[in-house]
Parts: structure tokens; sequence; C-alpha cells
């Protein structure tokens, strides 16, 4: 039994895989890995779409050091790009939710629309035979390119990073990794084969209005002056008068003209 790595298509670069490399095998026999790379040249492969512009990048955000900004140099970028070696597919989901109020009789009316979050999943393969796309987002820190892809993929889901997607599409703004999965097995031994889900991150502004009173304000100070306490007046006291309770039951003594004993 041979083991082996994929190698994308060199005509058509969406890794519809159509030929395989064996890089070592038990059985005598077959070609050594040297003889089947011979044609390829040195060092890893380099597609000829490499040539051309991408047409899926993940744009991630990065701080600019005021200390070492040097203007008109690549320290002036804000975003470190990265490419993927091939996107399989592409999801696109934009929705427009519509709000549904229940009336009376017949169907629910609806007042006004509004837009949800966009969703984009990406199919995406990595393969260690083959050059990384010349960005300036290095697949690095890793012993291969594919296992650096998944621990970059990782740390931008974990650190909740939002990324700018670029897409033959469309272009999204403020996504987020929610969910990343990739399966492990021997047809993706030396290469990735990952599903990332991007979903936006719709946020909300506060605006702010600076409002002056038309008359002035100042703190502790009464335009009246100090207000003196008055005794309740007679006139008001006597009309609140209970003079007798014992005919109501469970009354107690209530009387206003009392205002200084509690009490029969």
């Amino acid at each position: 039994m041979a083991s082996g790595i994929l190698v994308p298509n060199a005509i058509n670069l969406g890794f519809a895989i159509s030929t395989k490399l064996i890089v070592s095998a038990e059985s005598s026999g077959i070609a050594s890995a040297s003889d089947l790379v011979k044609g390829l040249g040195t060092g890893p492969w380099s597609p000829p779409q490499w040539a051309k512009p991408a047409l899926t990048i993940m744009m991630v955000p990065v701080a600019i050091d005021p200390n070492n900004y040097q203007a008109g140099t690549a320290t002036r970028a804000t975003t470190i790009n990265y490419v993927f070696d091939a996107v399989l597919r592409a999801q696109h989901r934009r929705t427009v939710r519509k709000t549904q109020h229940p009336v009376l009789t017949g169907a629910s009316i609806s007042d006004h629309a509004y837009n949800e979050a966009s969703r984009l999943v990406l199919d995406i393969l990595m393969s260690d035979a083959m050059q990384a796309y010349p960005a300036n987002g290095a697949w690095a820190g890793a012993a291969t390119k594919s296992v650096s892809a998944w621990q970059v993929l990782k740390k931008l889901e974990q650190n909740h990073t939002l990324l700018t997607i670029q897409t033959r599409l469309d272009t999204y703004e403020n996504m987020l990794i929610t969910d990343c999965s990739a399966p492990d097995d021997q047809k993706t031994l030396h290469g990735l084969r990952a599903t990332v889900t991007f979903e936006e991150v719709l946020t909300a502004g506060i605006l702010s209005v600076e409002a002056s009173s038309a008359r002035p304000q100042t703190s502790n100070v009464n335009p009246g002056g100090i207000v003196q306490s008055l005794p309740p007046d007679p006139t008001q006291a006597s009309q609140h008068v209970v003079t007798d309770s014992t005919n109501v039951l469970g009354a107690g003594y209530v009387s206003s003209n009392a205002l200084t004993t509690v009490g029969p």
C-alpha cells in the first residue's frame, strides 16, 4: 500500500484531483518520489494561475506601530492578505427579514423589514506539494503549510478577529469565523480540506445630540430663595377631623386635628 499527496490539476485549479503523487511505498517496484517529480523543477510546484489576481482573499487587520511607521513602505498596510490554494465552493447568503404582526382577521401584517447578518461558507484546499500564493500573509508557523493554515484559522476564530473576505461575487466586511471543520484521513495526509463558515457581525452606533436648556441651571440655587415650612392651615385641618370612629367596625383613631399626638 502506498500513501500519497494530492496534486491539483495544473490546467484547472479547482482541485478536481486528477493525479496522485506517490511519496512513499511499502512494496517494491513502485517508482520513487524523485522519479515522479521530474519535470516539475526543484522545490514546491508553482501553478501558472499564481500569476493572476486572486479571486478569494481573506484580509486580516493588523495594528500599525507609529514608531516603526514609514510612509510609502509595506509597514503602511493595515491588513494581511491570506489566499487559499483552492476554493472548491463558496456559498453566499444574504437574508432580509420582514416583521409579522397578527391581526384579528386575515394574514399577518408587516410594518418594516431589516437585513440579517450575511453568511459565507468556503470549502477550501491547501496542499503541501505546491507553493503558496504570493501574498503578504504567509501560511507559516508549523512544519507544513497545511498545518499552518489550520493553525491560522484556529487563531483567528479563537481571537474573534473581524475579517474582510473578498470573493468573486461580493466583498464582506466585519466577518467572524463561527465554524471551521476539517477531516483528517489518508487523503489529506499532506494537505488540508476544510469548511470555514464566516458570519457578519452587526454593530449599532450611538447618536449623541448636544442640547442646551433655554434657562441656565445652577446647582444648589433656587430662584425662589429659601422656602420656610409652615404649619397646616386650621381651616383645612378641620375639614378632615374624625370625631367618632366607634361606629365603624375595625376603625382606629384617625383625626387630622391631632397633628402632634398619635393615639386616643
